[in-house]
């Protein structure tokens, strides 16, 4: 379609809704002392602009109307002719129990089903072996991850949009950790502390960094115990001779007071001893 078919038929479409033709021979014959009986009433800035667009509208859907088109994914590079022909076949066993709805064509459909998505992940996995064995850098393999869509794409850093002390202002106004909290600035340095009167928000960015600045101290407050960490999920254990049983119930105690002198509190589970 030329610009110049669109706009002729849309101001055919603006002459007919607004008549200016006859609103122009009108306005040329008056006088003025006498135009403002002969001129149609004027319509308001909002109905012109109405008009227009539906004009618009009009003419659009009469030279360009819209058509749906429908994007197909992008093929899979692992997915070879054996095995489109293994997944046609698959899905013509599952009509096939559609229709059918017996034991025999249930089981068809199901052993189809798990061969073609065993097949479909073995030939998946070989191909990214194959893309990161090529890869000739750590670079080249978050490159080859990211391509295949197994990484997610990076999120900005939130101090692209914020202050550090923004930052530090608004989460100690929302964490309920005990200790100040400061920020490291892009040049080394740190923020003024800020004290946090509740809980981080979950999911948030700043939350697992924050949760891993609160319990960082943990391994100097544990004198008589050993720690494993996992996440969130905190294990505090002591081993000893049954001899000492007493005295090593006194000294994982002590531990835990100091524990909870952190502002940490505590899920106290005893265990085998």
């Amino acid at each position: 379609m030329s610009p110049s078919t669109f706009n002729n038929i849309l101001k055919s479409h603006i002459e007919a809704s607004l008549n200016l033709e006859s609103y122009l021979n009108i306005s040329s014959t008056s006088s003025p002392s006498t135009s403002e009986h002969i001129h149609p009433p004027l319509k308001s800035s909002n109905e012109y602009e109405a008009i227009i667009t539906r004009c618009m509208v009009d003419a659009l859907d009469s030279t360009a109307p819209a058509r749906l088109t429908t994007f197909k994914p992008r093929a899979k590079p692992w997915i070879t002719r054996e095995l489109r022909d293994l997944m046609r076949a698959r899905d013509r066993a599952y009509r096939t129990h559609r229709r059918r709805a017996t034991a025999t064509s249930l089981e068809a459909y199901k052993h189809l089903r798990r061969l073609t998505k065993n097949r479909l992940d073995s030939a998946k996995n070989a191909h990214i072996a194959r893309e990161l064995a090529s890869a000739s850098s750590p670079g080249g393999c978050w490159r080859v991850l990211r391509r295949i869509g197994v990484t997610a794409r990076e999120n900005p850093s939130p101090l692209k949009f914020f202050t550090p002390e923004e930052l530090c202002t608004y989460y100690a106004s929302v964490s309920s950790a005990s200790p100040p909290l400061t920020l490291q600035r892009q040049d080394g340095t740190l923020t003024p502390s800020q004290y946090v009167s509740s809980g981080v928000p979950q999911g948030s960015t700043l939350g697992p960094l924050l949760f891993a600045a609160f319990i960082n101290d943990l391994r100097s407050v544990l004198q008589n115990s050993s720690h494993m960490i996992y996440a969130d999920d905190t294990q505090i254990y002591a081993h000893d001779y049954p001899s000492r049983i007493s005295r090593l119930i006194r000294r994982v105690n002590a531990d835990a007071n100091r524990v909870a002198r952190m502002g940490l509190s505590l899920e106290l589970k005893p265990q085998r001893i």
